[in-house]
């Protein structure tokens, strides 16, 4: 699968967004238990605008892996962009007591601490 998920990572990048959709969509019918294909759907989802779909996607696969903080940074991300700070702040949080060397979450997370006591 890492083949094809740095395929479909290059694809994004890009901007070649159809072709990575057709690899997505055909892995996912084979595999549609992975956490590791909804975690590449979401971030197809996330480069074309659909982060309702990209928030979807990267749920389904923390709560299929729910022992990898990868997927819960990727969904605290698509809370921060969906604005839902509170469900994004517990996301990282996920990710912090997971792997308590996560800089970019503890950044994060402080972000977001002072924007909902902004409310």
């Amino acid at each position: 699968m890492t083949d094809t998920k740095k395929t479909v990572e290059q694809l994004i990048h890009e901007e070649k967004y159809e072709e990575a959709h057709n690899i997505l969509m055909s892995l996912f019918q084979e595999k549609n238990d992975d956490a590791e294909v909804y975690y590449m759907l979401g971030t197809y989802f996330n480069a074309v605008g659909d982060v309702s779909n990209a928030v979807r996607s990267f749920k389904k696969s923390s709560e299929l892996k729910p022992n990898d903080s990868e997927y819960f940074l990727a969904l605290g991300m698509a809370y921060e962009v969906f604005d839902e700070p509170k469900l994004a702040v517990d996301a990282y949080f996920k990710v912090i007591e997971l792997n308590h060397e996560t800089a970019l979450a503890m950044q994060r997370l402080e972000v977001l601490k002072r924007k909902v006591k902004q409310g």
